[in-house]
Formats: structure tokens, C-alpha cells, sequence
């Protein structure tokens, strides 16, 4: 019984785990999509408008992308994209 209880916490912390990482996810590309239309000469309240249109999964061309910026202009770190996006008016 004990080895089905500590079978049953493992498996809720990996379902954890993997929410939140979709989660952040999620965030990360919504921040780009605002960065992007920022950098497309929309408003701060439109670029957080199309950033919100994403509500389901992003597509893996949109994933790709914000690998892509991530890796080339925040040396790797997401927090680093957010905290700039926040800066300039990202709404998360």
C-alpha cells in the first residue's frame, strides 16, 4: 500500500511539474508575440491584445521563435525575455 501512495505523490509531482512548465511556457511566448508586435510599430495596448489572442497551444513555428529570441538575445534565460517585455508594458 505504501509503495501505491508514494507511486501516487511522484506521479502528482511530475503532473505538477509539467503544468507549470507549460505554463511558463506559454507566458514566454506570449511575451514574445508582444515584443514582436511592438517591434511591428503597434501600441503597448495592441501588442498586449494580439500577446492574449494566444489562449490554446502556440503553434511550433511561434515555439520555434521564441527559442530563436530567446537564445539570441537573452543569452538563454527566459526570465530575461519576460522581465524585458514587462518592462516595456507586457501584460502576462
Amino acid at each position: 500500500m505504501e509503495i501505491l501512495v508514494g507511486i501516487a505523490m511522484i506521479a502528482f509531482t511530475v503532473w505538477l511539474f509539467l503544468a507549470d512548465n507549460r505554463r511558463r511556457g506559454m507566458r514566454a511566448v506570449r511575451a514574445h508575440l508582444f515584443l514582436s508586435a511592438l517591434e511591428a510599430g503597434k501600441s503597448v495596448g495592441d501588442a498586449n491584445a494580439d500577446a492574449a489572442m494566444l489562449v490554446d497551444a502556440p503553434t511550433k513555428t511561434q515555439v520555434h521563435r521564441t527559442y530563436q529570441r530567446i537564445q539570441r538575445d537573452h543569452a538563454g534565460n527566459q526570465r530575461k525575455l519576460l522581465k524585458a517585455a514587462e518592462a516595456k508594458g507586457f501584460i502576462g
